[in-house]
């Protein structure tokens, strides 16, 4: 085993490389330190603890065979220094010079330096004076290295803090006299984050210290403003601005005579208003334009007394107005006129009023449309022209002033009209697309009609003529501002050639295999030259009247006939038929069984495959049927039956499967019976059957045994006995037999002569033994001298031989029944009876 290692006298955190240099080596377990166990070849560690370490290495070769090698030569590892310093101050404002001190501590002597105080600025001293003018939060760090050559650093982040805060405002700058004046800080949440103080000059002799102050201004003029910051360091910010105030006055002023006793007046008007005016606005009270002249020359056409109004703008946006009441007098008459409406269409009829006369001798209406002017307090006048009217009013007085009264508003009479054009081709065969163009002039909506029933709305659109036949083709316009409208019709615009395909077939379904005769009935302006049938089945022709085709498929489907022809114009249409081919039911069915007994029902099931809808008829071969898919039949009589079903299918497919002798039906069992007979009541009959295997008699009243082939029988009354038998082929047959039943017409009613009460279990009890009675009234027993013992109305009961728990005597005693026999006959019935001990 051998090795080497890149370095023995290292410092903390400083990484060891080791290589091998064993012969044949297959494994290696290296010890680096006391903790560190490493199963490569070249290991590589870093050494984060001073001290002196002894490395060895344990390694097997290919063989397995083993060695170890202690290095002479032990890694030294020397401590890093501890890096720290501390500072003079940590926060101040811009220019703050910092006294930085070393307190590193190293095992042996320092011997450089590197403090960072910024990104480019750097200290090689121990301990440096570093000045900061920039406001913000510093980090610093310093590296140190030691006399045996190990480095270590230390950075704190954050560690010097130099603030300044923000002086800048806005509200400054040019404001009119008269406005509030709102100051607010640029940077205020700076302010506020160094818990800042404020101090504010005006420049009027007013001085705050609010955040944001407002101020009125009483004087117009320059007001230098000083804003001061100080914040929690003590460090300050100070900005100076001016704030301008600017006087603006309007004033107006004539250059001519403002009075005039009739109309027209001209006046010339001059601006005089203090400032720097750069906009005018001149209202001068008669309904006219406003002029933006600064000195404006304006005509006064008609009587009447008039205000006068300026309002000016300095290049600062302030602006004053004025307004000089009365200020131009034209005497003269005075009238107004008024009317309506003031657009429309031609013909519009007009409205005209005379209204508000003052001094008026004489006047008419100039309609401007160059007809002949109008009088009357009202008129109606009707403008036929298309254009724009401005209509006036000419009045005069008894002094010889007259003047036309002008009109501000107008009447507009708007030119619609209608017009398109059609575009190519406007003839040709179906289907032809043509395009139409609207020409039409002040139109706002459209409504289009191609005469073939389709309308549109839009206004150049196109449309597909799909029917042959001329058309007009008509266009109606509406100018939604006016609401006038126009309409213009084209006859015959559009000639669409006519030819139609048409094909008649003598059926259009049928039950597969089927032929179907075609022909063609198509129509055509001029003649068809070409035809093109495709039947859908593989078979086309070209002649106008094919052959029969025939159809024929597996499975319920449908055919396309196709008939495409052209004519001698070049105009081709084509149509289909549906032909719906059908197939035949395929007929079946089976029973529950082939074999039945009479009286049996069999249930039939269809297996047919046939369409839904289909109708089914069932012949059993008893003169019977059934049109339900699955019937249940009962046959009465044995023998072989014909079972057939018809079936037919919505498309009128029709099939019919008849299987003979399908069904056998047995006999029923021979029954032999007798016992039947005359009896009085309480007697039995002794009954007989034979045939079968089972036996049941019904009713079961007064049998023995209802399931035996010889039954006892005792009824009550004549009896009609049914006993059903059942063979060993399960068949089943039924007879009857009568017992008549006769009871004597006197009711019997029995009692015993004597009885012997005595507790031996024999003949304790006087009883009636009970013939005929069907309700007993009561039963009684006296002694010789008529005291009543004993009394009863139930069958089951009788006398003990005691009255009141005493014993009674030996000797005689009378009994006296009365009841009802089951015919109804009233029974009584008295004697003797003894009682013996």
């Amino acid at each position: 085993a051998d090795f080497s290692f890149s370095d023995s006298f290292i410092c903390e955190y400083f990484n060891i490389n080791f290589t091998d240099l064993s012969t044949h080596p297959s494994k290696w377990e290296w010890s680096l330190t006391n903790n560190h166990i490493y199963n490569n070849q070249n290991p590589s560690h870093i050494y984060t603890q001073a001290g002196t370490y002894n490395i060895e290495l344990n390694y097997a070769d290919v063989n397995g065979c083993r060695d170890t090698f202690l290095h002479p030569t032990s890694i030294i590892v020397n401590p890093i220094p501890d890096v720290d310093f501390t500072s003079d101050t940590l926060i101040g404002c811009e220019g703050l010079s910092v006294n930085f001190f070393d307190q590193s501590v190293s095992d042996t002597s320092l011997l450089t330096w590197l403090w960072s105080f910024t990104d480019y600025q750097t200290s090689t001293l121990q301990n440096p004076v570093f000045t900061f003018d920039t406001a913000k939060n510093y980090d610093i760090s310093l590296e140190v290295v030691n006399a045996k050559g190990c480095a270590s650093d230390t950075i704190k982040s954050a560690y010097i803090s130099i603030t300044r805060p923000s002086s800048d405002f806005a509200g400054h700058g040019s404001l009119c006299f008269g406005d509030t004046v709102f100051l607010s800080q640029t940077n205020y949440g700076l302010n506020q984050s160094l818990n800042s103080t404020y101090s504010w000059d005006l420049g009027d002799s007013t001085f705050t210290n609010d955040i944001a102050p407002i101020h009125y201004y009483t004087n117009y003029g320059i007001y230098p403003v000083t804003f001061i910051v100080t914040d929690t360091n003590t460090c300050s910010d100070t900005t100076n601005r001016n704030i301008y105030i600017q006087q603006v006055a309007a004033k107006l002023t004539s250059l001519s005579p403002t009075y005039k006793n009739c109309p027209p007046l001209f006046v010339n008007f001059a601006d005089s208003s203090i400032s720097y005016i750069n906009y005018w606005e001149w209202d001068f009270g008669d309904n006219s334009p406003k002029s933006y002249l600064q000195h404006p020359i304006h005509n006064y056409i008609y009587a009447d007394t008039f205000d006068v109004q300026l309002i000016v703008k300095s290049s600062g946006t302030c602006w004053d107005t004025i307004l000089m009441k009365d200020f131009i007098i034209v005497d003269g008459p005075y009238a107004e006129v008024n009317y309506g409406p003031h657009i429309g269409c031609k013909p519009l009829a007009v409205t005209f009023n005379i209204m508000n006369e003052q001094n008026v001798n004489n006047f008419f209406y100039d309609f401007a449309d160059g007809t002949n002017f109008g009088t009357g307090d009202t008129t109606i006048h009707y403008y036929d022209q298309v254009g724009t009217f401005y209509p006036s009013l000419w009045i005069s007085d008894s002094l010889g002033c007259s003047y036309f009264f002008p009109s501000y508003d107008s009447v507009f009479i708007e030119p619609v009209k209608a017009d398109f054009s059609v575009g190519t081709p406007n003839e040709g065969c179906r289907p032809l697309n043509t395009t139409f163009s609207d020409l039409s002039i002040n139109a706002t909506s459209w409504q289009w009609d191609f005469g073939d029933g389709d309308t549109d709305s839009i206004q150049n659109t196109s449309h597909n003529f799909d029917s042959s036949g001329n058309f007009n083709v008509t266009l109606i316009i509406i100018d939604s501002v006016t609401k006038c409208t126009d309409t213009l019709i084209r006859e015959n615009a559009i000639d669409v050639y006519e030819l139609y395909a048409i094909i008649t077939a003598d059926t259009l379904q049928g039950c597969s295999p089927f032929s179907i005769n075609f022909n063609d009935n198509s129509t055509s302006e001029s003649f068809v030259t070409k035809w093109a049938w495709d039947f859908g089945t593989g078979f086309f022709d070209s002649t106008p009247i094919p052959p029969d085709v025939l159809f024929s498929n597996t499975i319920d489907t449908s055919y396309t006939v196709e008939l495409w022809i052209e004519d001698n114009e070049g105009c081709q249409d084509s149509t289909q038929l549906i032909i719906d081919l059908n197939l035949y039911p395929k007929v079946a069915f089976t029973t529950d069984t082939n074999i039945s007994c009479p009286g049996m029902a069999i249930s039939f099931s269809n297996l047919t495959i046939a369409d839904s809808g289909s109708i089914y008829t069932w012949h059993f071969g008893d003169s019977l049927t059934s049109d339900r898919i699955h019937p249940f039949h009962t046959y009465w009589e044995n023998g072989f039956y014909d079972i057939t079903l018809n079936v037919i299918t919505p498309a009128g497919c029709d099939s019919t499967l008849k299987i003979d002798s399908f069904l056998y039906i047995l006999s029923r069992p021979k029954i032999t019976i007798s016992g039947g007979q005359a009896l009085t009541i309480n007697e039995t009959a002794q009954l007989f059957a034979s045939g079968g295997i089972t036996y049941s008699w019904t009713p079961q009243t007064g049998l023995n045994d209802p399931y035996i082939p010889n039954p006892v029988a005792d009824p009550d009354d004549t009896t009609i006995y049914v006993v059903s038998v059942i063979d060993t082929n399960n068949c089943e047959n039924k007879d009857s037999l009568t017992l008549i039943v006769t009871i004597p017409e006197e009711p019997l009613a029995l009692i015993p002569d004597a009885f012997s009460p005595n507790g031996d279990g024999q003949n304790d009890y006087l009883t009636i033994i009970d013939y005929d009675i069907e309700t007993l009234s009561y039963f009684k027993v006296y002694n010789r001298w008529g005291q009543l013992l004993f009394e009863t109305n139930s069958l089951s009961n009788g006398w003990d031989g005691t009255y009141k728990g005493e014993p009674q005597d030996m000797g005689t005693y009378i009994y006296l029944i009365v009841g009802y026999s089951k015919l109804g006959k009233k029974i009584i019935k008295k004697g003797d009876i003894t009682l013996i001990r």
